[in-house]
């Protein structure tokens, strides 16, 4: 899978097919040395591959970023590295539909012989993934590479037919080798930090919950610091090497997981099938029909759409998750994938501060049975009364816990200051049974 995957995310990312070789190659061979997780495939991943910083988009005057952007161009055959481009780059609220209005515009500018190698790739994709794989899931041991068989099989036709002779546009000549490393441009540092800051966020949150599903799966554990560690020195690493910032993929973990490996010396074998393609296979896929490429792009992000079908569960079990997902949706589809991230961040945040004020607090008394139950307004107190408030306890939670304690049980404030009173409190401070401190929330004097 990384080789299909580093071709398609090396384009969507606005960069050359080797260079998303280049990402499945160095971040698989860096991680089995810094990493703890053996079913974790560092390589390509598309969202990641859809946040480069604007400061380097002007700089390279690259006109389209936006993901649907570029799938829906590879049908209508639109240069997406054209400065002169008929689709400017669009911000705001309201993005998506100034964008679909554009391309249904340039409808008509559509080349046939690119939507029917769509349309059967995507009918050939469907029959092997939805229906090949799930059929005989139990019986396969490793699911069939339905994109890699896509990419093969359109590569095959494209070079038999001479299909860039009715116009359909290939990857093109794909260098053979491996990159000089060179140091990165250190002028791009500051301009570029905020947005490389999300994405790390990003890398680590993604990362880290499928460490966390493969290690639950596999009974086994991982250091979380160092994995962190790891994600950072392989992404410095890979900087030196022409990589665009790697992160982990659900797929390629899912079937590392499904074929049994024990370490992430995997990635060795991995880097070693990767190094022949950069050396001899690679330049066999020149005739590779862009197209294609865009098959694997809806392919891979299928997933990832049909979750809103998930929506009235989610909203149904957790309200407040539901409008976390929509406000996040929403704001990453119409605005853009990094103000999504924020939003979805900052109203995360709201909901908790929300959740804990309104938080359910009472008291607990021991029944006849010696179990805690919720007090009622007839509940009888044997000696013992606990106060218990659904919520984390910190600054924003402070004075509400400390109403409620006091409204539920006693106010030490309200207390009346006599030699009596003082002296069951400070008994009851060191550590008394429990009649001293129902004596003074009946007003009666305590036994001996």
């Amino acid at each position: 899978m990384h080789f299909p995957q580093g071709i398609v995310y090396g384009l969507l990312a606005s960069l050359s097919p080797v260079e998303g070789l280049y990402t499945s190659f160095f971040p698989v061979l860096f991680y089995a040395i810094f990493g703890t997780c053996q079913h974790t495939a560092f390589g390509t991943l598309s969202i990641i591959a859809l946040l480069p910083p604007r400061s380097l988009i002007r700089k390279s005057k690259l006109v389209m970023r936006n993901y649907l952007v570029r799938v829906l161009t590879a049908l209508t055959q639109v240069n997406c590295q054209e400065p002169n481009s008929w689709l400017p780059v669009v911000k705001g609220i309201g993005k998506v539909i100034v964008i679909y209005m554009r391309i249904f515009e340039n409808i008509h500018k559509s080349n046939v012989a690119s939507i029917i190698i769509v349309i059967i790739c995507i009918i050939f994709g469907v029959i092997v993934k939805d229906y090949i794989n799930e059929k005989f899931r139990h019986k396969l041991k490793v699911p069939i590479p339905a994109e890699l068989l896509t990419l093969i099989i359109a590569t095959a036709i494209s070079k038999l037919a001479h299909l860039y002779t009715f116009g359909v546009k290939t990857v093109g000549v794909i260098p053979s080798g491996m990159p000089v490393p060179k140091f990165p441009n250190a002028e791009l540092f500051w301009p570029i930090f905020p947005e490389c800051l999300q994405m790390a966020v990003l890398i680590f949150f993604i990362s880290i919950a499928m460490v966390k599903i493969c290690t639950e799966k596999h009974e086994y554990e991982v250091n979380d610091n160092q994995e962190l560690v790891a994600y950072g020195l392989t992404n410095i690493a890979c900087s030196f090497f022409s990589c665009f910032p790697a992160c982990t993929a659900p797929a390629r973990n899912m079937i590392l997981s499904s074929m049994g490996v024990h370490t992430t010396l995997n990635g060795i074998f991995t880097s070693i099938v990767l190094l022949l393609v950069l050396y001899v296979l690679g330049q066999l896929f020149s005739t590779l029909p862009i197209p294609a490429l865009s098959v694997v792009i809806i392919g891979s992000v299928k997933p990832l759409l049909l979750q809103a079908r998930s929506l009235p569960v989610l909203f149904r079990r957790n309200v407040c998750d539901g409008v976390i997902w929509t406000t996040t949706c929403l704001t990453g589809v119409l605005l853009d994938l990094p103000y999504g991230l924020m939003v979805g961040i900052a109203t995360s945040l709201v909901v908790i501060v929300i959740n804990n004020q309104r938080a359910p607090a009472f008291t607990l008394v021991r029944n006849e049975l010696q179990l805690f139950v919720r007090e009622t307004p007839g509940s009888k107190t044997n000696g013992v009364l606990i106060f218990k408030m659904c919520s984390s306890l910190y600054f924003a939670t402070s004075e509400r816990f400390k109403r409620e304690l006091y409204a539920t049980t006693i106010n030490p404030l309200h207390v009346k200051n006599t030699p009596r009173a003082s002296s069951e409190i400070t008994v009851s401070h060191k550590g008394s049974d429990s009649s001293t401190v129902e004596s003074i929330l009946t007003n009666e004097p305590s036994r001996p």
